[in-house]
């Protein structure tokens, strides 16, 4: 009897191929009713698991496979502003403002007025210093939502910045109409004030 190892392949190039052939004649269906799938039914579940994994991922502050799982939900998802988002937001808190404000417009392009795309996008221009988009985009935020004191809030710190004190404490009044109980503002505007006085 013979043993394992002395049993020699047959290793004529034609059987080679043969096998070859026969692998690929029995993988390739497979492979195409499987991607025919994704193609067809796949396409928006795939984007939104990875999504739900960059989001797991942001979450736990890692920040660049968030930015890795969004970059495949919009790859497999093509314009999902939901992963638009989220990656802007994950390149924020990486530190790559730049990126972020890409990914910000390219949602805007998308849903032109989406206030918290434009409250985010400000943030980020606030860190790259573009001072005159910060203003702009509070105001669209402001407009898009007036219901978003975040956006007041956002429009009234630019305004002073910019030693507007009179304008800023105008966003804050506007700021304290939709949200009445927000110490923080309340002492913004009061601080403010004091300057418009001097």
């Amino acid at each position: 009897m013979l043993a394992t190892a002395d049993v020699q392949p047959i290793t004529t190039p034609g059987l080679r191929w043969f096998g070859r052939l026969l692998t690929v004649a029995f993988v390739l269906p497979i492979v195409v009713l499987v991607f025919g799938r994704y193609v067809a039914f796949g396409r928006q579940e795939i984007g939104s698991l990875f999504r739900r994994w960059g989001r797991d991922a942001y979450g736990q502050q890692r920040y660049d496979a968030a930015i890795r799982n969004y970059n495949i939900a919009l790859l497999v998802g093509g314009n999902d502003t939901r992963a638009l988002y989220s990656r802007g937001l994950a390149h924020q808190k990486a530190g790559d403002d730049k990126a972020a404000v890409s990914d910000f417009n390219r949602m805007l392009q998308i849903q032109p007025d989406d206030a918290r795309a434009l409250v985010a996008k400000a943030r980020s221009n606030r860190a790259l210093n573009n001072r005159a988009e910060i203003v702009q985009d509070f105001e669209a935020a402001a407009k898009a939502n007036p219901n978003n004191a975040a956006a007041y809030v956002g429009l009234a710190r630019s305004r002073a910045e910019n030693s507007d004190f009179k304008g800023a404490v105008e966003s804050l009044n506007q700021a304290l109409s939709v949200s009445p109980d927000d110490l923080s503002i309340i002492a913004l505007r009061a601080q403010y004030r004091l300057k418009v006085d001097d």
